[in-house]
């Protein structure tokens, strides 16, 4: 494996540029699954359960997930030309 860039220095952010031919057939697999998995608002939604009991903040909790979770989502489609 070969790095292309080397002032990476969270795991994360050194994986994606990884330059590895297996690696990136995944990683495209996943961009696309994070591209088809977009709702028509726009956004994500968290598509597994939040538990079995309700709680007080779990309304707060979901929007502050979707925020967060687009936002990252967002920057790792920019960082990998997959947003127009």
């Amino acid at each position: 494996m070969e790095y292309t860039n080397t002032s990476l220095i969270h795991p994360l952010d050194c994986a994606l540029y990884l330059n590895d031919a297996e690696l990136n057939e995944l990683k495209n697999k996943q961009l696309d699954y994070i591209i088809d998995s977009i709702e028509p608002h726009g956004l994500w939604e968290k598509k597994d359960s939040w538990g079995h009991n309700k709680y007080a903040e779990e309304d707060s909790a979901k929007l502050k997930w979707i925020g967060a979770q687009s936002v990252n989502y967002v920057y790792i489609l920019k960082l990998n030309n997959r947003v127009e």
